[in-house]
């Protein structure tokens, strides 16, 4: 019997195996062992480690495949091809699972842990009075890859005498409000994946631990315009950045040490699956409006985290727990 014969009565076994069972499915994650993961039209959750027929086939992320199951059961799922290359909603073509649940109510979990990167930075404010100060479009200073001081970003206010440019502001009694800006690359989660969980680690550095005045640290969103990457000193507009993704109140951040802040519906609503996601942290007390009692006496009520120039284990970071 011919090499001919066999493949062609390989085929047509394999046409009777799957005739009635084919259907699309979309490339989610491209496994390190030949498999893939594939999502289907309809199903719960993504089929983890599917095979190929073809030994020598090769797909990539976001490829619309076809998908058949051998003799109709849904835990032999295998590729036989590419049936579109533009990423879209998998559409059923032809299945029966006579009542089971597609996908077979597989869940598969995944976090992640993604790095804050040299774009993070802090931008500051001054005016001689709390108003301008906090209604500003512009900052006067913006402290990015060259952060003296530790690498240190704030949030918050002060209030003393001197300003950050003795070129533009004289020595006078000045109010000045930090706003600071995290981006992270969270381009790894599959576009169909479901966030389940999400938590910011900031590590506070010592020298916060004199607030007198505590406020919460709140996530707030931009996107996708602002910040801009890399930062500005245009991306101090408070009107750019708007709701509470997450808070937590500076008396609850541990001193030289990480804290985590929760990320609420709103918060992992705005993490981006296409590339990097950006966050503004501000205190609540300027997102209000409430200007800080004070007199002829430097007031100092601001929270100093590290910037990712810091280094491992100072760092901000984002874990991201999913399901796909």
């Amino acid at each position: 019997m011919s090499n001919a014969f066999h493949k062609i009565n390989k085929k047509i076994v394999d046409h009777i195996k799957y005739r009635t069972t084919v259907m699309t499915g979309e490339i989610t994650k491209v496994n390190n062992d030949g498999t893939y993961n594939i999502k289907i039209a309809q199903s719960g959750a993504a089929y983890p480690n599917v095979e190929t027929l073809d030994y020598n086939a090769f797909f990539s992320r976001g490829e619309i495949v076809d998908i058949a199951f051998e003799y109709g059961s849904r835990e032999l799922p295998k590729i036989m091809g590419t049936a579109k290359k533009i990423a879209q909603e998998p559409k059923e073509v032809e299945v029966d699972y006579s009542g089971e649940k597609a996908g077979g109510g597989i869940t598969e979990t995944v976090t992640i842990n993604s790095v804050g990167n040299i774009s993070d930075g802090y931008l500051a404010k001054q005016g001689l009075d709390y108003n301008t100060a906090h209604n500003a479009e512009v900052a006067d200073v913006i402290f990015t890859t060259e952060i003296p001081a530790g690498y240190l970003l704030g949030i918050g206010y002060v209030y003393c005498k001197g300003t950050l440019d003795p070129e533009q502001w004289p020595a006078d009694w000045h109010h000045t409000i930090y706003r600071t800006y995290l981006y992270f690359d969270t381009s790894s989660i599959p576009v169909h994946a479901t966030i389940t969980d999400a938590k910011l680690y900031i590590y506070k550095h010592d020298m916060s631990s004199s607030i007198t005045d505590a406020f919460d640290v709140v996530i707030q969103n931009g996107q996708p315009n602002y910040p801009s990457d890399p930062l500005t000193k245009n991306d101090y507009n408070k009107n750019f950045y708007s709701n509470n993704g997450g808070s937590i109140n500076s008396n609850l951040l541990l001193n030289d040490s990480y804290s985590n802040i929760i990320l609420n519906s709103n918060g992992r609503a705005w993490i981006n699956k296409d590339g990097i996601t950006k966050l503004c942290l501000r205190s609540s007390r300027e997102i209000a409006g409430i200007s800080w009692n004070v007199n002829e006496e430097e007031y100092v009520n601001i929270l100093g985290i590290y910037s990712s120039e810091q280094g491992e284990g100072y760092r901000p970071y984002l874990t991201i727990t999913y399901e796909y």
